[in-house]
């Protein structure tokens, strides 16, 4: 809506470093985070297993991803070149995170034969 109210005259005046940053806030945002979600959900009777990496795969993931835009927007390289290694390294945990849980064993409930 920013956009198209700031730039409806001439759409080729908005600034690059700004849908730049839209469209990875929007893809990285959400995608990632609805990903990251479905795993957490699908692996809830499993929590117990590394429950601290939770709350870090979720700031991790979501300040980084703040830092980045930032650094699209700004057009400061710093930024993007502190941000996304963090952003990528929770996203890392996070799948690493829910491929244990989804690895562990239920013991079997009936005695072997």
């Amino acid at each position: 809506v920013y956009l198209i109210a700031n730039y409806i005259e001439d759409f080729d005046q908005a600034p690059v470093r700004l849908l730049l940053a839209l469209d990875h806030s929007t893809f990285v945002g959400i995608l990632t985070n609805a990903i990251l979600g479905l795993l957490l959900v699908a692996t809830a009777a499993r929590r117990a297993i590394w429950r601290w990496a939770d709350q870090l795969v979720f700031w991790g993931m979501n300040l980084g991803l703040v830092g980045f835009v930032i650094g699209l927007i700004a057009d400061v390289p710093a930024i993007k070149r502190i941000s996304t290694p963090v952003m990528g390294l929770a996203i890392l945990l996070g799948l690493l995170t829910a491929a244990t849980r989804l690895r562990q064993v239920e013991p079997s409930t009936t005695a072997p034969a």
